[in-house]
């Protein structure tokens, strides 16, 4: 059996055993939303395909449609994922009907874009009677589940549940599989070393001056979202999750400043220690802040708080451009604005949810997308003023490649 074909074997099992560990174990369920293990489960499939390709390269064909069923897939993810939590409240007839047709609409679309994306990528456009199978069984189970949730038949929801929860799995693994090149002919292998070469090559390119402040952002941000689900898992008690975001901020300052040492950056004139400092203070000040405001309800403090959210967008802003030369700020604008304008809205939105009552489960999601652009943000932030978009002051060393061995 070929390398790819193995591959897609061994996810396929994979996703089989997640699914009955989303089905026997609660936790892995938020606010009733199971799809998060599944993007987990994305990464570590595209770990599996991205070796395996190594091993069985395939001839390279343009991906036509490809993003259109990535997207789709992620769409139907999230929606078939979220119907215990949208159908909660049925007080609008409107709201339930414009829901289910809507995803029979996805369904439907995300079955032609399928369709036209694998028929692109096998010889004379053919669908494989496999993925037709496949395809059927998907369609079905997905709408009768649909159906199932606007019913409230319970036996319909809890037989067709699991085989949704599947092929929630199965798509990642499917489409991992048609992306590699597995509808494609073989190309002849030819090694460029082994993988322990290559990663110590891979690894020296990523930690060298100019792309250390990258490689440290990228392994922050992994390193925030694991302990998000240990957090979501363990049942840590929420009044302590300053503590976390304080152990945090000092773990991500000490990381970048260790990644100052061996990755230098020119100081700009604009740029002072006591500012960076002070702007790095206010905000872990004004979380401190909104935390204690969560978990007293003093809602005396409503409009004080929306002031400050406000105010820290202001004030991060202008110390990010400090910063920055004038060109590299206008590149990176918008940037920028993105980070800084969802941190605040998510902190706006869940104080709006809290003032109004909105339900538990509502507020829940919103603190937890607030608590995301916390741990983003700050990450971000202290990036910005280490110097990440400041010039690199040392040179960066040249990647070895390994010695060739000569014939004689």
């Amino acid at each position: 059996m070929k390398p790819l074909a193995i591959a897609y074997l061994l996810s396929l099992i994979m996703g089989i055993a997640a699914t009955v560990a989303s089905c026997l174990i609660p936790q892995l369920t938020v606010a009733g939303i199971w799809s998060l293990p599944v993007f987990g489960f994305a990464l570590l499939v595209g770990v599996i395909f991205r070796i395996a390709v190594y091993y069985d390269p395939r001839v390279s064909n343009p991906q036509k449609h490809a993003g259109w069923v990535a997207g789709a897939f992620l769409f139907h993810l999230v929606v078939w994922s979220s119907f215990d939590l949208v159908f909660q409240d049925r007080s609008s007839d409107a709201k339930v009907f414009g829901t289910i047709f809507g995803a029979f609409v996805l369904l439907g679309a995300l079955s032609l874009a399928e369709y036209l994306w694998v028929t692109s990528q096998t010889h004379g456009e053919v669908y494989p009677i496999f993925f037709g199978l496949r395809g059927i069984i998907f369609f079905s189970s997905s709408a009768v589940y649909a159906i199932g949730v606007l019913g409230r038949a319970e036996s319909i929801i809890a037989g067709f549940k699991p085989c949704v929860i599947f092929f929630a799995y199965g798509n990642v693994s499917h489409f991992a599989a048609i992306y590699s090149g597995i509808l494609h002919p073989q190309e002849v292998f030819a090694s460029n070393g082994t993988i322990a070469v290559r990663l110590k090559a891979w690894i020296r390119v990523k930690t060298q001056p100019g792309a250390l402040f990258s490689t440290v952002q990228t392994l922050l941000v992994i390193a925030f979202f694991a302990w998000l689900f240990i957090e979501a898992f363990s049942e840590i008690p929420a009044r302590l999750s300053l503590i976390s975001k304080g152990i945090f901020a000092a773990i991500t300052a000490v990381s970048f400043y260790l990644a100052t040492l061996y990755d230098p950056r020119k100081p700009l004139e604009t740029s002072k220690l006591w500012l960076r400092i002070l702007g790095g203070g206010v905000h872990f000040a004004i979380a401190a802040y909104f935390d204690w405001y969560v978990y007293s309800k003093d809602y005396q403090h409503f409009v004080t708080l929306i002031s400050i959210c406000l105010l820290r967008f202001g004030l991060l802003f202008g110390l990010m451009t400090q910063e920055m030369r004038q060109e590299v700020f206008r590149h990176k604008l918008k940037v920028i604005v993105f980070h800084l304008a969802m941190y605040t809205l998510s902190s706006v939105m869940f104080l709006l949810f809290n003032i109004v009552s909105m339900s538990a489960i509502v507020q829940t999601v919103a603190l937890t997308f607030s608590n995301v652009w916390f741990y983003y943000t700050t990450i971000y932030v202290i990036a910005v003023i280490s110097g990440k978009y400041r010039d690199v002051v040392r040179q960066a060393h040249p990647v070895q490649a390994p010695p060739e061995i000569l014939v004689v």
